[in-house]
């Protein structure tokens, strides 16, 4: 019977590093921030999936995630409403025909 060599795995990317963007459009260090900074640069369809996903986990008190849930769905909110806001805005600045 032979013998099996094993591969080290590969060092994760440190946080210095010139990460390239993944397929979903959001760099691995992007992550590493702080959620109110990533909130605003953030799409509307995927600030939408995560106020639906925070919704629901803080709904739960079981998920292991419950208490981040918690404290991100006001962050959310507030990311919509202040998105609402200027678009408002935008919409009142265009001259009326």
């Amino acid at each position: 019977m032979s013998e099996r060599k094993r591969a080290s795995a590969p060092a994760p990317p440190s946080a210095n590093d010139d990460a390239p963007v993944s397929k979903a459009g959001v760099s691995p260090v992007a992550k590493l921030a702080p959620l109110s900074k990533r909130l605003p640069v953030m799409s509307d369809i995927q600030l939408v999936a995560y106020q639906s996903s925070a919704n629901r986990i803080s709904g739960d008190p079981e998920h292991p995630k419950h208490a981040q849930a918690l404290h991100a769905v006001p962050l959310i909110d507030a990311e919509i409403r202040k998105r609402a806001e200027s678009l408002e805005a935008a919409k009142a600045a265009l001259p009326r025909a």
